[in-house]
């Protein structure tokens, strides 16, 4: 007998007792009630395996067992509820119960401590589908069971789990568990995961199943970092879906700590008391709050409720030089005073960074580009409207620095901190009919400086690679002597540019090839006014900036601090970074465009103006590409949808219909697209009259144009918002914008052969 003789021997006796098993009658089965899990038969496992698994799955169950009864012991009452409301009898899921604590102690180090735990019904195939893989952070301990529904309990080993590679479609609300790194940028949560992200299966899930989970981990901060911070907690307290009750507790040991914890949007009140520990507590309790539904145009902050928490552990010696608003040590902070504001304003404009960030490059641009300058100079700090009001809780990156300096004809510019897209002249696209603290300076010395140097701290990449890893001084930014800065502060409010200034205009030339199932596009866009800080991202790329620079400055080569030449390496490199990025922006327009048209080929890109050098003058570009999937045929006629060529407009669908907040664009805007259509020989064109529709209300304006001249098909549209806030009272008028834009896509004419 060869050595494959056993084995398959082995296989074909396998083979057969399945196939018996499967022709077994119904009734010679075991019985399985919908819910219900058939435990593995210990008769069909060796003896070894029955050990094993009889090993594994008591120390799962035991370590879910100690960790939940050390941290929740006092919120059985929570977890026990099994009765949801009629109301929500329909929903995929309910949260029956969610408890977290952060505990924030000193050891060795400053520790914070996270643990959570929720339990969820899970009530349609939706939500099989959806729990039956679960996320979690590898830094975590996690410990998950199933509650079946006759009571059997299953406990799903952690350590079953996969690693996999993060993406930004793992579903919100396994993020939020990651609270630490649960972090806020522009009008919507994100997630920004220090660790990786591990995977976890539960299989055989089944409606009426109940979801029992918690996560632990400690974060640590070393005493000696001046000062310790850890990442802001934001966190929502409505999900995707219902949640029966949930409580947040906060517990801190104090210890020249700065804190700052507040509720928003309707969410309950926070209560303050000592624990058995002695530390302060601050309690959070929640119940029968509705789902989230997430709108277009909504800033999470102001219609969600919410939760804010940031604490910072300081040595008393550099108390005063935090550069965050933190209110008194020791105390809890929920409201910023204007004298915090200020004084965070003041230690971040003290630091050598920050000079050379702003003050060095405001100080060259002013000098460069007007003659002469009044007194006046402004630091600003203003929070987005995304972000809330100006004296609640500001996290790093929620508010802006900016300055406001009145110039010779008496007109008041905006300048950012400069970096590779900002709008030299321009406000920041989300401040504007806001309040902002004005903070007045004095004494400030813009004489002429003709140090030029270049530093990559100042500009980065649109990719965030490092252009030079070996000179640190390889990159364009004057200095600017050393400022004085006052005191005295006020407030104003910001008005932002009309729909008027802020436009974005496409003219393009269409030509059909191949038997016109292409079409060769050569177009030619001018952006003005915020829509440039909008855009930019997207067409500018670091070396523009930097090639505008010099040419306004005159420089014809690069150059170190205090007048010293680039050497010939460091300048290659520039120029091989510079093809780098190149090449990456041509990459960039094609997945741009890719999501828009079927993009067949992209041959060509051009920047006409970066717009930098000041608020009225326009980012211009060109570019030539062919696409596809706009035309169908009929015999020798086609049939096109130019209505596509307008590219993507938000089409409003039924569920989303139905308003529950006001509205928040980047800035009120105008867009507008002119299209020449080469007529191709013997042909003319039907239904050119639908083209033509016009709707205009208080909140915008949708037009469109279609007209035959000297052979070409020429095609007008105009889509404006007027404001960039909307009350929800208003959005029935402006879904009949959005809509005679969105039906506007699907516009079709017919080429007629001759």
């Amino acid at each position: 007998m060869n050595n494959f003789s056993i084995p398959l021997i082995i296989l074909i006796l396998l083979m057969t007792a399945s196939y018996a098993e499967a022709q077994q009658k119904p009734s010679d089965r075991r019985k399985v009630k919908t819910g219900q899990t058939v435990k593995p038969d210990n008769n069909q496992l060796s003896e070894s395996n029955i050990s094993k698994y009889d090993a594994i799955a008591d120390t799962v169950e035991r370590n879910f067992l100690t960790e939940t009864g050390t941290y929740f012991m006092n919120d059985e009452y929570m977890f026990s509820n099994r009765n949801i409301p009629e109301r929500w009898s329909n929903e995929s899921a309910v949260v029956l119960a969610h408890c977290e604590y952060n505990d924030f102690y000193f050891t060795s180090s400053f520790n914070h401590r996270h643990v959570s735990r929720k339990m969820i019904m899970v009530l349609d195939k939706n939500a099989v589908e959806f729990f039956s893989t679960f996320y979690f952070s590898t830094r975590k301990r996690i410990g998950l069971r199933v509650i079946k529904q006759d009571g059997t309990i299953r406990y799903i080993n952690p350590k079953s789990g996969v690693k996999t590679v993060y993406q930004s479609t793992i579903p919100e609300f396994f993020r939020v568990d990651e609270a630490p790194d649960f972090i806020i940028t522009s009008q919507y949560f994100f997630y920004a995961p220090s660790f990786g992200i591990k995977k976890l299966a539960i299989p055989d899930l089944e409606t009426g199943d109940i979801i029992d989970y918690y996560t632990y981990y400690v974060n640590q901060r070393t005493k000696e970092a001046a000062p310790a911070v850890f990442n802001p907690l934001v966190i929502p307290l409505d999900m995707e879906y219902p949640i029966l009750q949930q409580q947040y507790v906060f517990t801190i040991e104090k210890n020249n700590v700065f804190y700052n914890l507040n509720s928003y949007n309707g969410a309950p009140e926070i209560e303050e008391n000592i624990d058995e520990y002695g530390k302060v507590k601050y309690t959070l309790i929640d119940h029968d709050r509705e789902k989230h539904k997430w709108e277009i145009w909504s800033s999470q902050y102001i219609s969600r409720p919410y939760i804010k928490f940031f604490i910072v552990h300081s040595e008393k010696k550099f108390n005063d030089k935090i550069p965050y608003f933190h209110g008194r040590p020791n105390e809890w902070t929920n409201v910023i005073k204007d004298e915090e504001v200020t004084r965070a304003v003041m230690n971040s404009l003290s630091e050598a960074s920050a000079n050379s960030m702003m003050l060095d490059k405001i100080d060259n641009y002013l000098r460069k580009n007007y003659l002469e300058l009044k007194d006046t100079l402004e630091f600003i700090n203003g929070v987005p409207k995304y972000f809330g009001k100006l004296n609640d809780i500001l996290l790093p990156g929620e508010y802006d620095l900016f300055l406001k300096v009145k110039i010779s004809n008496g007109k008041d510019i905006y300048l950012y901190p400069p970096d590779y897209y900002r709008t030299a002249g321009a406000l920041p696209v989300a401040i504007g009919n806001t309040e902002v603290m004005i903070i007045e300076t004095n004494n400030n010395d813009l004489s002429e400086n003709n140090d030029i140097y270049i530093s990559d701290d100042i500009h980065k990449p649109s990719d965030g690679k490092q252009i030079s890893d070996n000179n640190k001084e390889d990159y364009y930014a004057p200095s600017l002597k050393q400022n004085n800065f006052g005191l005295l502060t006020y407030r104003t409010l910001l008005k932002q540019p009309s729909y008027t200034e802020n436009v974005y205009d496409i003219k393009a030339g269409c030509r059909f090839n191949e038997n016109f199932r292409k079409i060769s596009v050569i177009k030619t866009g001018t952006i003005s006014g915020k829509l440039k800080e909008v855009f930019s991202s997207e067409i500018i790329i670091f070396y523009d900036f930097i090639y505008n620079e010099i040419s306004k400055y005159s420089v014809t080569k690069f150059k170190k601090s205090k007048g010293y030449p680039v050497d010939d390496n460091t300048q290659q490199k520039i120029m091989s970074d510079s093809i780098r990025l190149v090449n990456k922006r041509i990459e960039n327009r094609k997945d741009v465009l890719s999501k828009k048209f079927m993009l067949e080929d992209y041959k060509s890109f051009g920047l006409i103006n970066t717009g930098m050098n000041n608020f009225n003058s326009y980012l211009s570009f060109s570019e030539e590409y062919t696409i596809s999937g706009l035309t169908k045929k009929a015999g020798d006629d086609f049939l096109f949808t130019i209505g596509k060529l307008i590219e993507d407009q938000p089409e409003i669908k039924n569920e989303s219909r139905d308003r529950q907040n006001d509205l928040i664009h980047e800035c009120a805007q105008s867009r507008n697209y002119f299209f020449e259509i080469e007529i191709p020989e013997d042909y003319r064109i039907e239904g050119i009259e639908q083209l033509t529709n016009m709707i205009s209300n208080e909140t915008g304006r949708f037009s469109s144009l279609g007209t035959v001249k000297d052979n070409k098909l020429i095609l007008s549209v105009s889509v404006s918002y007027n404001n960039e806030t909307m009350s929800k009272n208003n959005w029935d008028k402006f879904l009949e914008i959005l809509d005679a834009a969105s039906n506007f896509g699907k516009a079709q004419v017919l080429f007629k052969k001759n």
